[in-house]
């Protein structure tokens, strides 16, 4: 089993929302690890936003997050309620400030606003909190699930695949996959994926930019001097003896030739290049745009 030995904390509270609690419970059982469901007192039942069930095996004052490695804040409105629960709070704030995996759906990130954790650290949520994790120091990002050390987001319960595949492969202790500190289905078509595109292909033209300016004005210089050995007969003076009139007429032949032949192939390539990585962004730039679309007519919240 993947988690085989790791414990997990659930936060419940009343009018939670029922698929991010009991998806994430099931799910890390599945995989061997140990869940506790936690809430502000112990043997409490807290009804979902639809009154389903959910009975705390411990109270927070109880708890501390020496016992955890993983925390899971789930939304509905059971954060709002979560957070005039200090020792709910003082949980999330020690877990967060220890390392551990901590991750937080929907309104989920309202216990993080409560918290120092979101200080500096992307992070994702329902749309309605967006204002709150920014006012909170967080970066926000907009993506199904976002990864920034051992912080861990997502937006909506059609997110909660991604949540929890995150959330395992950073209680393995797995790095997080592409994209500028988070782990996201759809990261490399978003406009962060974009800009760091962006980036690499820039840096790369203009390094070859600054290299056939160089070449060029190397060349110019060779032509220059040609001109000048061979038309003018300016250098060298005549009364230079043949055998160093010869080798700097070569030399700077040359250096002509090699001029010639280089830029004409630098000026095909790197048009052609240019062309192939546009190309590129178009694309990304179109699934950005279709997925934007898909979120507009999303009509799931918690």
């Amino acid at each position: 089993m993947e988690l085989q030995g790791k414990r997990a904390a659930v936060l419940v509270e009343q009018m939670y929302q029922e698929l991010e609690v009991w998806y994430p419970v099931y799910r890390l059982r599945e995989a061997g690890c140990t869940v506790t469901l936690v809430g502000p007192d112990a043997g409490q039942t807290y009804p979902s936003k639809l009154g389903y069930p959910a009975k705390s095996d411990e109270a927070a004052s109880d708890v501390s997050a020496d016992d955890f490695d993983i925390l899971v804040i789930p939304g509905g409105y059971a954060p709002d309620h979560m957070r005039r629960c200090p020792a709910m709070i003082r949980l999330v704030s020690t877990m967060a400030e220890q390392g551990k995996v901590v991750a937080a759906i929907c309104h989920g990130g309202w216990m993080l606003c409560s918290t120092q954790a979101l200080k500096g650290r992307k992070a994702t949520c329902f749309f309605a909190i967006k204002d709150d994790v920014i006012n909170a120091g967080g970066k926000y990002v907009d993506a199904e699930v976002v990864r920034d050390g051992n912080l861990i987001t997502s937006r909506k319960p059609d997110d909660l695949p991604a949540f929890m595949q995150a959330i395992i492969q950073a209680a393995r202790g797995a790095e997080a996959g592409p994209g500028d500190g988070s782990l996201t289905g759809s990261d490399l078509c978003g406009s962060q994926g974009m800009q760091r595109i962006r980036i690499n292909y820039y840096g790369i033209l203009l390094t070859k930019r600054a290299y056939l300016l160089a070449t060029t004005l190397a060349g110019l210089t060779a032509v220059l001097i040609w001109v000048l050995v061979v038309w003018k007969g300016l250098i060298p003076p005549p009364e230079w003896p043949p055998w160093q009139q010869k080798p700097l007429m070569v030399g700077t032949g040359l250096a002509a030739w090699f001029f010639n032949h280089v830029y004409t192939v630098l000026w095909v390539l790197i048009p052609l290049e240019g062309i192939d990585i546009l190309i590129v962004l178009r694309r990304f730039a179109r699934l950005e745009a279709e997925q934007r679309a898909q979120l507009s007519k999303s009509s799931v919240h918690s």
